[in-house]
């Protein structure tokens, strides 16, 4: 059986995830001004860990990542555009 689960992206630059395999992502967006990951999850599947990093506009992205998308948040009047990748 499949279903839909979101995943917090919080404040550190590198979160981790437990992840049922088979697993993937549909989207990346802002819920709340916190960025999110939804996955289409296989419940039946055994869990492995998944790691994602927010790299800031302007800074270096490291070797070997995939690109999951961009999101920008609005702190304090300031734009803070960040781009997801998987590790």
């Amino acid at each position: 059986m499949k279903t839909i689960h979101k995943f917090q992206l919080l404040e550190c630059r590198r979160t981790t995830f437990a992840i049922p395999e088979r697993s993937t992502i549909l989207t990346l967006q802002v819920q709340r001004n916190i960025p999110c990951l939804w996955f289409v999850v296989y419940n039946d599947q055994p869990t492995r860990n998944r790691t994602f990093e927010i790299v800031p506009t302007g800074e270096q992205v490291p070797s070997n990542l995939g690109y999951i998308g961009t999101f920008q948040l609005d702190i304090v009047g300031h734009v803070f555009v960040g781009h997801v990748f998987e590790v």
